[in-house]
């Protein structure tokens, strides 16, 4: 209460300052010729406080005296960003209402999408969504807002993105496409989701790994059912000679390693 109270104080001082003064720009706002700081200064940073606070009022009066919404932290993390974190729809719309750039990306060049979908926020995806965010766009490691909701298995984001033309078939910079990364992991019902909108079964990474390698490797054989169901190929092989019973075997998996045998020796 007390920090809200002195930036709304400071905001008034300062727009008391204006008025007074006939100045045409506040001590804080950019002018053309400067450069970009390295830190937000002080009517930034009650910005970027403020929205990852969902701090509603401060927000408007900050935009309202010329503060740059999509000015940035150290992090490269926009207003919109902190703000959809911390699930604050109300700043959102707000900030967006107020030239908030939708597809920003910080340092990483992860977008605020990306960090709602990491974190498994849908009613915060689905306004980003609305509001015209990029479903396909990339990070410095060629991941999108998909395989970033898959890792960490937030099954009605996935969901809600591949009904939003999210592309179940790009690739990370490993040439990992999601479903890979979703097998690998053992997340059932995201992998599930993702053949049924027609992940690529059979893609195969940097290394020759498959979708079905990467389950056998870590033992995930309600994984294997569901690609061995939609067309995996059990005897492909990776760079290295390895099948998926291999791996299977070689990582003490041995219940998935005789199921994969048993399907291999299947007329």
């Amino acid at each position: 209460m007390v920090r809200a109270v002195r930036a709304v104080l400071g905001i008034t001082v300062l727009i008391f300052f204006v008025c007074a003064c006939g100045a045409k720009t506040l001590p804080f706002s950019k002018t053309p010729e400067a450069q970009t700081p390295a830190k937000p200064d002080e009517g930034e940073a009650n910005l970027l406080a403020a929205a990852a606070g969902g701090r509603m009022g401060e927000v408007r009066i900050l935009l309202d005296v010329g503060v740059d919404p999509n000015t940035t932290d150290e992090a490269g993390r926009t207003p919109l960003m902190l703000a959809a974190q911390g699930q604050h729809l109300k700043v959102m719309e707000v900030l967006l209402e107020n030239g908030a750039r939708v597809n920003a990306g910080d340092q990483d060049q992860r977008t605020a999408l990306m960090h709602a979908a990491a974190q498994g926020l849908l009613p915060v995806v689905k306004l980003l969504v609305e509001k015209g965010a990029d479903v396909n766009a990339r990070d410095k490691n060629e991941e999108t807002a998909l395989m970033l909701a898959a890792q960490n298995d937030h099954l009605k984001v996935v969901q809600y993105l591949l009904a939003n033309r999210a592309n179940a078939n790009y690739r990370d910079k490993d040439k990992r496409t999601v479903l890979m990364q979703a097998a690998e992991k053992g997340h059932l019902k995201v992998v599930e989701a993702l053949v049924e909108r027609h992940a690529e079964v059979n893609a195969k990474d940097k290394d020759d790994n498959t979708a079905l390698m990467l389950a056998a490797k870590n033992g995930y054989l309600e994984v294997i059912k569901v690609l061995l169901s939609k067309g995996a190929d059990a005897r492909a092989k990776n760079k290295y000679g390895l099948n998926a019973m291999k791996m299977a075997e070689l990582n003490n998996h041995m219940d998935v390693a005789a199921f994969l045998w048993m399907w291999k020796v299947q007329p």
